[in-house]
C-alpha cells in the first residue's frame, strides 16, 4: 500500500492507539494489498476505537446513560426524518387522503413523535447545558468545540440545502427524497441526473454529519464530570450569575 494512504489510514484512530500499534500497524499496511473492502473495514475499526476503546471502560454510570441518550437520539432523530420524508414522496399520501382511519392513523403517530421529540429535546438540551456550565467552570475549551461539532454538521447541511433552493429559485431543495425518477418530478426541477448526483452528496454530507457528531459529543461526555453534586454545582453557579439581585438578596436572609 501507498505510504500515503498507510499515514492517512493510521491517522484516523485515537492518539493513544496510535502510540502503542501504529508502528505495527503501518508496517502490516505497506506489506499488504488491501481492497476497497479491506479500506472500509480499517475505517470501521478506527471510529470504533474512538467509540469504545480509549478508555470506555472507566466512564462512570451517568457517562454511559448521557452517552446513550445522546447517541440514541440522534438514531432516532434521523430515523423520524427518513420516515416522515420517505412517506411524503410515496403512494402512501394519495392512499391516505382517501382513507379516514389511515390519515387518523398517520396523524397519531405523527403526533406521539412531536411530542416524544420535544421531550427527548428537553433532556438533551438539559445535558447539554450541564456540559458546558461544567467546561465554562473548568475552563475546557477543548470540550466546548467538541460540542458544537453537531451544530457546526447541521449548518453545513442547510447551506448546501439553501444552495441548492437558491440555484433552483425555490423549487427544489438537494434532499435524498427529491428524485423521482420515471417521470414523476415536476418540469422546474433540475434535471434526474443532476438530481442523483445532489441527493448523494446529500447523503454522504449526511452519514458525515452524523458520525462526526456522535464522535465528538461521545468525547465531550468522557472529558465531562456528570456527577450529580458536579451538575448541581454548575446550574447553581449559572443561576447566580443570571440572577445576582436574587443572590445577593438571599445573601442578606
Amino acid at each position: 500500500m501507498n505510504r500515503h494512504l498507510v499515514d492517512a489510514l493510521t491517522q484516523l484512530y485515537p492518539a493513544s492507539w496510535r502510540r502503542r500499534y501504529a508502528a505495527e500497524f503501518s508496517a502490516f499496511l505497506e506489506e499488504s494489498k488491501c481492497g476497497i473492502r479491506d479500506v472500509a473495514d480499517i475505517l470501521w475499526s478506527a471510529l470504533r476505537e474512538h467509540l469504545l476503546s480509549k478508555g470506555g471502560r472507566e466512564m462512570n454510570r451517568s457517562q454511559h446513560a448521557s452517552g446513550s441518550l445522546a447517541f440514541s437520539f440522534l438514531a432516532a432523530l434521523a430515523a423520524g426524518i427518513n420516515l416522515v420524508m420517505t412517506v411524503d414522496d410515496s403512494p402512501l399520501i394519495d392512499a391516505m387522503r382517501s382513507h379516514m382511519g389511515m390519515s387518523v392513523a398517520w396523524n397519531l403517530l405523527a403526533g406521539a413523535a412531536v411530542l416524544s421529540g420535544i421531550g427527548v429535546l428537553s433532556i438533551v438540551f438539559s445535558l447539554y447545558r450541564s456540559m458546558l456550565f461544567y467546561a465554562r467552570r473548568a475552563g475546557r475549551r477543548d470540550i466546548i468545540a467538541l460540542l458544537s461539532v453537531p451544530f457546526i454538521g447541521a449548518g453545513a447541511l442547510l447551506l448546501w440545502v439553501a444552495c441548492g433552493l437558491a440555484y433552483t429559485g425555490g423549487r427544489w431543495a438537494a434532499s435524498p427524497w427529491a428524485i423521482l425518477g420515471g417521470g414523476g418530478a415536476p418540469s422546474s426541477w433540475p434535471s434526474l441526473h443532476a438530481r442523483w448526483i445532489c441527493g448523494i452528496i446529500s447523503v454522504v454530507l449526511s452519514i458525515t454529519v452524523a458520525i462526526a457528531s456522535a464522535i465528538s459529543v461521545h468525547l465531550a461526555i468522557r472529558r465531562t464530570d456528570l456527577s450529580l453534586q458536579t451538575v448541581q454545582h454548575c446550574v447553581s453557579d449559572a443561576f447566580s450569575q443570571s440572577w445576582p439581585s436574587h443572590s445577593s438578596y438571599s445573601a442578606q436572609l
